[in-house]
């Protein structure tokens, strides 16, 4: 079986977060849930993780049986609401592996890949309803261009988006 997601600086990130065995901590991207897993071995009995994801397919995938935890299906920018609703005022650290997971790359219906001819979708809960290739069909170049670019080196996103840019090298158009 293929592991769902394999974090990648997963001892530096925990050991960035300092942390103490009763406080509480939040890891706002669960995804494979290995962040989490460590969070918990270092937490004591009075010690809490609050874990959010917004991927169905994570937190379906979640394996962690522990009291400390609690799994929140939600996009992480309402975390705060979250937690103000569990009367917590102040947190200890707070975690964000932000990207995508190995797990919706190697999954070609997920739409994130280069691996394979496949719709790209590319949303983090597929319950939305665009995904991206409905955005890119369906939305002017005005909107299409405040989107950041990728490769960072590009420095005018309206030449990414723009299909008639003979400027621009084949591998970014």
């Amino acid at each position: 079986m293929m592991k769902y997601h394999v974090p990648v600086l997963l001892n530096e990130s925990i050991s960035g977060l300092s942390i103490k065995p009763e406080g509480t901590y939040l890891d706002l991207t669960y995804g494979g849930g290995g962040h989490s897993k460590k969070i918990l071995e270092k937490l004591g009995a009075k010690g809490k993780l609050i874990s959010f994801d917004r991927d169905e397919s994570a937190l379906s995938n979640s394996r962690t049986n522990n009291s400390n935890l609690e799994l929140i299906k939600s996009n992480f920018k309402f975390f705060d609401n979250h937690i103000k609703e569990r009367g917590i005022d102040k947190v200890d650290g707070i975690l964000a592996d932000l990207g995508v997971s190995s797990h919706q790359i190697d999954k070609l219906e997920r739409g994130f890949t280069y691996k394979g001819d496949t719709k790209l979708d590319m949303r983090m809960n597929i319950r939305d309803s665009l995904d991206a290739a409905e955005i890119i069909d369906f939305s002017p170049i005005t909107i299409l261009s405040t989107i950041p670019t990728s490769p960072p080196n590009i420095t005018s996103s309206s030449k990414t988006t723009d299909p008639d840019n003979a400027d621009l090298p084949a591998s970014t158009q």
